[in-house]
């Protein structure tokens, strides 16, 4: 007997804002000086920084469209927050405005396919929204939405984010060090899963304690963390960087168990 076909997933196009409505996107008036946009336009990631989707002095009319998807298993609900500035934290710029989107695939994470929309037209009409692209047709809601954007706030913003550049780089530098950390830790995990065979309980449980104290660092969203808290990151991603050259060298000892 023949093995039956699976149904092909559907998927819709990208970049569809004629799919938008008033479930899924929000329409904000800007008033913009000389026909660009001089701060950035983001959305807020589950750390709480801010992914620049437009960058600043982006000429007017302009249409973008970015895909995401879950950040945990199982998801079928997604926030986007969309911002306005030019500063790396969330919290630091404006809101734009916020749309849940309901009825996502239910799958593992990274699965589902939601794509983000960012578009002006030539009269300064910002639209934001959000498609799921594994439906045939979104459910959400508007859960909030800024009024206009005038000439003042944008100004404002910009000023903003000039008297802030010496705090906002310390910020900058620590996302791309977080960034660099998980791929290192996960790395890290594979070397230490065989390793670990030739070690003993007490450098076992030292191990562990400074990678999950580096977790717990990574897992928690940038508002909270202090100056205290990013200089033990840094020094407990020193002290496993130099834990390396012996993890590989007990790693090949074990390895020859199996030659």
């Amino acid at each position: 007997m023949a093995k039956k076909k699976k149904k092909p997933q559907f998927k819709a196009p990208e970049g569809q804002f004629e799919r938008l409505s008033e479930v899924n996107s929000v329409r904000i008036p800007v008033e913009l000086e000389n026909g660009k946009l001089p701060v950035d336009i983001g959305i807020e990631l589950p750390d709480g920084r801010m992914q620049v989707l437009v960058k600043r002095n982006e000429p007017i009319p302009f249409w973008h469209s970015e895909m995401y998807s879950t950040a945990i298993a199982y998801q079928t609900a997604v926030e986007a927050h969309f911002l306005l500035g030019s500063r790396p934290l969330a919290k630091d710029n404006l809101s734009l405005g916020r749309i849940r989107l309901r009825n996502i695939r239910w799958s593992n994470q990274g699965l589902p396919m939601i794509d983000m929309l960012v578009g002006m037209d030539g009269q300064g009409t910002l639209s934001l929204g959000s498609n799921n692209l594994d439906r045939t047709e979104d459910k959400g809601a508007v859960i909030s939405q800024s009024g206009p954007i005038s000439a003042d706030d944008l100004r404002r913003l910009a000023e903003d984010a000039e008297s802030h550049q010496a705090e906002d780089e310390e910020w900058r530098t620590y996302l791309k060090e977080s960034d660099e950390a998980r791929q290192f830790i996960n790395e890290l995990a594979d070397i230490y899963i065989v390793a670990k065979k030739k070690m003993g309980f007490a450098q076992k449980h030292a191990h562990n304690k400074v990678v999950n104290r580096v977790c717990k660092v990574l897992n928690s969203p940038v508002k909270k963390l202090t100056p205290q808290s990013i200089a033990q990151f840094r020094e407990d991603i020193a002290t496993l960087k130099a834990s390396l050259p012996q993890l590989h060298q007990l790693r090949a000892a074990v390895m020859q168990w199996y030659r």
